[in-house]
């Protein structure tokens, strides 16, 4: 057996995703008073990023087999290339982080990991690993202990980056009917912002009145003027950036 060979290697046995290969990477606690040991894989983009684009991060990561999984890989796009001479964390905040709910356990499966997001122009370089230090990252057994000093192997494969169509994907996730009749139960209109990223909400009635506005609190309960709106359909604008804007229609069923 090969240290580094596929699909049989020193850290455990897994078929590539796709293809022949794929990356690794280890961080370690081995005992009290130590810092963190952290590997990371970087890249140079192929071009940089374009100011106000969406792009989609997407990467597929793999626990081997060694007893342990833990629940934490970030990516990190710098300007520059990270010249850092160190074993432990980098002491930078990734723009990606797992989500901490998520232990990477199955050592049979490959876990999809995703990241949509809207470009500054600034990123030309691409790393990949873990950025919180131990034990604020978690290494749990098969039993779910918490191991305070342990350590982990990720295996890494298909790891893409594309411009993405924001302005057809919203349309496709958002909600066009909602029943504002009290009974708790779809309420209001509203969706989630940590994902949209809206600045501005516009709602509109079918003969282009502005009836709702807002930059902050994205959640219309179906009133205008403190008084119910009747049964209809209504039109929302959202602004994302000042170049990107989208717009769709919504039902209101009392």
């Amino acid at each position: 057996m090969l240290q580094f060979s596929v699909p049989q290697n020193s850290f455990g046995f897994q078929n590539a995703r796709t293809g022949q290969g794929y990356a690794g990477l280890c961080f370690a606690q081995v005992s009290a008073g130590l810092n963190t040991y952290s590997e990371y894989i970087q890249i140079e983009l192929s071009q940089g990023l374009d100011f106000g684009k969406f792009y989609k991060l997407q990467f597929y990561l793999s626990n081997a087999g060694i007893y342990y999984c833990s629940n934490s890989i970030g990516a990190l796009f710098t300007t520059n290339s990270l010249n850092i001479n160190t074993e432990e964390v980098i002491p930078m905040s990734p723009q990606f982080n797992s989500d901490l709910s998520l232990f990477f356990c199955d050592t049979t499966k490959w876990y999809e990991l995703s990241y949509l997001f809207q470009a500054d122009g600034s990123e030309k370089y691409l790393t990949i690993g873990v950025f919180s230090e131990m034990p604020e990252t978690y290494v749990i057994d098969e039993n779910g202990v918490v191991q305070l000093y342990a350590h982990r192997y990720y295996y890494l494969d298909d790891v893409s980056l594309v411009e993405f169509d924001y302005t057809s994907w919203i349309e496709g996730i958002m909600p066009n009917i909602f029943t504002p009749n009290g009974d708790n139960s779809n309420d209001v209109f509203t969706f989630d912002n940590s994902i949209v990223k809206a600045r501005k909400l516009t709602i509109l009635n079918r003969w282009g009145d502005v009836i709702f506005q807002t930059n902050d609190t994205f959640i219309w309960d179906g009133s205008f003027d403190g008084k119910p709106c009747s049964d209809g359909i209504y039109f929302y604008q959202i602004e994302i950036t000042n170049a990107i804007k989208t717009n769709g229609f919504l039902t209101l069923i009392r």
